[in-house]
Order: structure tokens, then C-alpha cells, then sequence
């Protein structure tokens, strides 16, 4: 299938802020409403999603031959050919799209050829560029800003480089970009010199076995290494090596270890400056691990390892063998990937904080979880040269709403004593009706971690309820239930306890498209940004004011997919929709875990939406599968079920 040319608002976060907003910077690539018509903001892109289907052949050719033009034009750049990794025969392109020799941010697509034929591709290209590509800023100009504004210097010796940047309310600006020591990368206006985009780089001897105990007081067998002195974090045995580094609650320590030897530094308030992480590997005088944080991270570490490379046939994070390294004891309430070229030795890390009560988060699915963004990462970025990138997409929603204090309008400003943003801010409107935002790449990241963390439980515990057992449930061992896949509106999103009904309702996380969270934004006209607000609607008509904006919602709208994951292999009766699903049985589940993990490491395009990821997602069924296959139409049936 074809999908129609959205025109949009933002593709990616800009940075994050207070927890009552965000700020992004690019495209916001907007979805069109069914029957609504198209809110024109911001540049013209054209999502791909189009297999050899009988009845899409027509459209597959005609996009072929457009492929093959734009490629003799410039116009696309074909990047290094992979080989399937699991089927003879077929092999994995990347096109990047580019503008007079400057490359295009989030553009591009990937296609399948099975013997030198296509069988699909699935994509986006930004349209209507006309822009002049001679930066009036040199790379070292660029680069004064970026230390200006960062406040650091660069986090690597490579110059700056150019691309295409879309803007918020239409238009393109071409801009250097780097990334900085503080962890995000710049993008700087190659013809003003102010920054224009801000990415978060940050998305949260003798080999012998040890013995710890967990944070849930169960037993847990590491493997270590010995230096004839002590014992080791350091597991020499697995094809990669994984390690797991003690910060030591240490904010300077963690920082050093997430920064790395290997990027520049010109200041420094740790000894040694540019620390090795040989000096930081967890340790223990007598093999008996009484760091709970050690104990379970390390061991979970491997375990998740294990399922990587037994069932998915995945070496390590990036699939090259590369040592896998972790960061447990960190001095944050919180558990985090850190992307490259940030770490140890500049792939990229994760890393563990502690709930504020103590317990580390470190359990199975967390450690699962935060691994998985590094695949994504990696196995993304290595085929398409981007990252899974957000993308902010928009529906048209009302024409007016009330926050229970002010009555709001098209047109109207923030007025002195609202509750929602910066006095004088117009909130977004296209049309004379509001424009509701939402991340979905993120939401989709988000998802496909979850979906990791409920693969690697059943890989390795038994099924059933409580602790220590296989569920869909997120964060439940260490009792923060945060989400669960299989009823996600029994979860509550955070709500203003200060706000009477229906602003301050209780809302459930979403099991489907149609009652997705989606967010009011202002516009900061001088600055050509736009903010994010804890002010949402659900299913386009429920209005509701939230404590907070989720990480722009990212962890809220991800139970839509992997709720589709827990239909597509338990089966059952969808809640809302009532859609019936044929699963394939907790026998079977194996299939819609390959499915899942092949659509994200073999096929999805850098940029992406609910709708793109469900096509990758049925093509990967039909790939391992076939059509007519009960695998095939658990997973169709399941997405189906969620409005995609």
C-alpha cells in the first residue's frame, strides 16, 4: 500500500525540559484524521509502505522505476548492502535521501530484494526542497556555537557535518551537526549560526561463577572473572563479553564512565582524567556478590545476552561481538541508554539508578528493556545511517476547550492566569482547529523494549503471577507495575490530583489507535520552536489534564503495539474494539518474537509510524511465514484488532 503525503510539525525532541514539557524542532510529519482534512503546517512528506503483494504490484513497480530515477538524479544515495540474516537469498538496501549532495534528516527508504528482486519497501522522502546548500558558516564556526551553547566541547575529533534540516512551520534549513559532551547532538544553522535542533542522545584472567542474591532475595549465579586477588564483573565466556561497571553512587564516576577514554576532554574533576573502565568493573573479595545492584544486573545482563543470541541469533548490542557494557549504582532515580559515541569504548551504554526507597533497577525486563534500545539503535542506525528517530505527528482536534479556568480558541493567545503555558504563546492551530501532537517513533522504540522484556522473562522463568515469574507485566519484581501489555487501561497515566472531574479523570494507558494520548502544544514564535503541555485528548474527544507529559507520551502510547505483541501471541478478545484474535499460544510464541525482532532489525526505516511500522511489521510475518500461516494471521489479526 501507498500511503497519502502528510505535511507536518516535528520529527524529533528538541530537548527535554521540566517534566511539565518538551520542546522538539523538526517536522512534525502529521497524520490525517479518517474523513479530516490535511492540516498544512510544515514540509510535504511521503511515507512508503509498499510490498509485492498481488494487489500492490502496480504500485511497487511504478515506485521502483520512481526509485531508480531519483538514484540516477542524486536524489537517493544507496548505503552498503546487507544480507538477510536469517533467509537465503535476500538482501537488506538503504537509500538515503539527499538534496544537491547534502543529506536529508529522517529521509530515506530501505528495501528488500529476494534475488535481485524487490519485494518491499518502506520509507519516507520529504518533498518540495528549495534550498541553497553553500553554508556561509564554516564547519569550526559551527562549531564555536555548539561549544557556546552546549557549554562543552565535542564528544568526538570528527568535524561537524551537513544536512538538511525540516523545520516546525514549513521550509528547510541546512545546518551543521555534532555531538557534544553533554551527551546531545547540536544542530547548528549553517547561515545564522544559532542553533536550530537539539537530538538527546540519552533515551534512559581465569573465568569462574559467582553467587549473589537479588533484589528480590532470590539467589543468582554470575560469570566473573578472576585476578588471583578478587573477583570480577567481567564475563570472558559468553561469544561477547559483558561487563558490568560500579558507579559507585558516584556523579563524577558515572559521568567519566558514560563519557569514556576514548572522546576528548579538556577539563576534568576526576583522577586520571578520560577514566579506563578496567579501574570500574564491579568487584568482590570472595565471589559471594552482596550488592544486590551487581548481583541482578550482571546476572541479567548475561541472561538477557543469552536470549539474544539463542533466540534471535544477535551477538551482543550492536551484533558484531563488541563487549556489552552496563553501569549499575548509578547516582539517578532512573535507567537509561546512553547511545554512541558515548560509553566505555564509545558504542554506547546502560546504565541503572534506584527507586527512591532503594531497590535497584536492575530486574530482568528493565535490564531487557534498556538493552533493547541499544539493538534498535545500532541495528537501525547501522543499515539506514540515522537512528530510529522520533517523529511527532498531528490530527486535527477542536475548535475550542476549557482548562476548567479559561475558555481557549484558535487564535487566542495565553492570557495572564492561565494554566497552560507562557503568557502570550499561541497554542498550535491549523484551520481554525487545534492541532493534537504525538510521538510515535518514540512510542514505537518504546514498545519494542517492553516487548524484549516480556521475551527474555519467558525465555528464562516460568509462567504465572507474582514475582520471578513470565508475564506482560513492566517493572513488577521489584513491585512498580509501571505498564502491562495484556490490560493496559487497568494502568493509570499520572493525573492532576488538584482538578476536579473530567479535567483531572483518570485515564488508563491506550490499547489501541483509537484512544491514543495526544497533546496541546504551543507555538514560541521567536524562537521557532514548539512546547509541548500536559494538556491532552484521548480518541480525539476526551479532554484531560495531565501531571505530566510522559516523555512527550513516548511509554503511554507504547502499550498500543505491544499490547498488539500480547493479542498476536496469547489470542483473546480485544477490550475496546472487540475484535477477536486466533494468537498462536505461549507454545508458539517464538514466531511472533522473531517476527517482532526481524520487522526492527532488518526492515524498519529510521523514521517510522504506527501505520509504517504495521506494514514491517505483517511483511516480516509474510517473510518468515508466509500469507497463509497462523503466525501470519495472529500478528495481522492483532494489529487489526488496535486500530492499525
Amino acid at each position: 500500500m501507498l500511503l497519502a503525503p502528510c505535511s507536518g510539525f516535528a520529527q524529533e525532541v528538541h530537548k527535554r525540559e521540566a517534566a511539565a514539557a518538551v520542546l522538539f524542532s523538526l517536522a512534525l510529519l502529521a497524520a490525517i484524521a479518517p474523513g479530516e482534512a490535511q492540516a498544512q503546517a510544515g514540509p510535504s512528506v511521503r511515507e512508503f509502505a509498499v510490498t509485492s503483494e498481488p494487489d500492490a504490484i502496480f504500485d511497487l513497480v511504478r515506485l521502483e522505476a520512481r526509485i531508480s530515477e531519483l538514484e540516477r538524479d542524486g536524489a537517493l544515495r544507496l548505503l552498503p548492502s546487507r544480507v538477510d540474516r536469517h533467509l537465503p537469498g535476500r538482501v537488506q538496501q538503504s537509500l538515503r535521501q539527499i538534496h544537491r549532495g547534502v543529506p536529508v534528516y529522517g529521509g530515506g527508504v530501505v528495501r528488500q530484494l529476494r534475488d535481485g528482486v524487490t519485494l518491499s519497501v518502506f520509507g519516507s522522502l520529504h518533498e518540495d526542497i528549495d534550498l541553497d546548500v553553500t553554508p556561509r558558516l564554516s564547519p569550526a564556526e559551527a562549531l564555536a556555537a555548539m561549544r557556546e551553547a552546549a557549554g562543552t566541547g565535542p564528544a568526538t575529533g570528527e568535524p561537524p557535518t551537513l544536512v538538511v534540516l525540516p523545520m516546525p512551520l514549513g521550509g528547510y534549513v541546512l545546518a551543521w551537526r555534532a555531538m557534544m559532551r553533554d551527551i546531545k547532538e547540536y544542530f547548528v544553522d549553517a547561515g545564522t549560526g544559532e542553533v536550530a535542533y537539539v537530538r538527546d542522545a540519552m533515551r534512559n584472567n581465569e573465568a569462574v561463577v559467582g553467587v549473589g542474591r537479588g533484589v528480590t532475595g532470590a539467589l543468582q549465579k554470575l560469570s566473573v572473572s578472576s585476578t588471583g586477588e578478587r573477583f570480577e564483573a567481567y564475563d570472558r565466556l559468553r561469544p561477547a563479553e559483558t561487563v558490568t561497571l560500579d558507579g559507585q553512587s558516584d556523579v563524577e564516576v558515572v559521568g567519566a564512565l558514560i563519557i569514556g577514554p576514548d572522546l576528548e576532554f579538556e577539563t576534568c574533576t576526576i583522577a586520571g582524567c578520560g577514566v579506563e573502565w578496567r579501574q570500574h568493573v564491579a568487584t568482590d573479595p570472595d565471589n559471594w556478590w552482596e550488592d544486590e545492584a551487581v548481583a541482578d544486573g550482571h546476572a541479567h545482563l548475561g541472561l538477557v545476552y543469552d536470549y539474544l543470541y539463542e533466540r534471535q541469533a544477535w551477538n551482543g548490542m550492536n551484533n558484531t561481538g563488541s563487549r556489552v557494557f552496563s553501569i549499575v549504582n548509578m547516582d539517578d532515580l532512573n535507567a537509561f541508554w546512553i547511545s554512541a559515541p558515548f560509553g566505555p569504548e564509545a558504542r554506547g551504554v546502560v546504565a541503572f539508578g534506584s527507586l527512591p526507597f532503594g531497590a535497584p533497577l536492575v530486574t530482568l525486563d528493565i535490564v531487557a528493556h534498556e538493552l533493547m534500545h541499544g539493538v534498535t539503535f545500532h541495528s537501525v542506525r547501522d543499515r539506514t545511517g540515522e537512528p530510529l528517530l522520533d517523529s511527532h505527528t498531528g490530527v486535527l482536534g477542536p475548535e475550542s476547550f476549557s482548562d476548567g479556568l479559561f475558555e481557549y480558541r484558535c487564535g487566542v493567545r495565553l492570557s495572564r492566569g492561565g494554566s497552560l503555558g507562557r503568557v502570550g504563546d499561541p497554542i498550535v492551530c491549523r484551520n481554525g482547529r487545534f492541532v493534537l501532537l504525538w510521538n510515535e517513533g518514540g512510542a514505537i522504540n518504546e514498545a519494542f523494549s517492553d516487548i524484549l522484556g516480556f521475551s527474555v522473562e519467558a525465555f528464562v522463568h516460568p509462567p504465572g503471577a507474582g514475582k520471578l515469574r513470565a508475564d506482560y507485566l513492566s517493572g513488577e519484581d521489584i513491585d512498580l507495575i509501571v505498564r502491562r501489555s495484556d490490560e493496559p487501561a487497568s494502568i493509570g497515566l499520572p493525573v492532576r490530583d488538584d482538578l476536579p472531574p473530567p479535567f483531572g479523570k483518570a485515564v488508563g494507558y491506550p490499547d489501541s489507535i483509537d484512544n491514543a494520548v495526544r497533546f496541546f502544544a504551543i507555538e514560541i514564535e521567536e524562537e521557532d520552536r514548539i512546547l509541548y503541555l500536559p494538556l491532552v485528548m484521548i480518541d480525539g474527544r476526551q479532554f484531560s489534564v495531565r501531571s505530566d507529559i510522559g516523555y512527550d507520551g513516548v511509554h503511554w502510547n507504547s502499550t498500543i503495539l505491544s499490547h498488539a505483541f500480547y493479542l498476536a501471541v496469547e489470542g483473546g478478545t480485544h477490550a475496546s474494539s472487540g475484535r477477536e484474535v486466533e494468537g498462536v499460544g505461549s507454545g508458539n510464541r517464538d514466531r511472533i518474537e522473531r517476527i517482532f525482532f526481524r520487522a526492527m532489525t532488518e526492515l524498519m526505516p529510521a523514521r517510522t509510524t504506527f501505520s509504517l511500522t504495521a506494514a514491517v511489521l505483517r511483511q516480516s510475518a509474510r517473510d518468515l511465514h508466509g500469507d497463509g500461516s497462523p503466525a501470519f494471521r495472529a500478528v495481522d489479526q492483532a494489529l487489526a484488532a488496535v486500530g492499525l
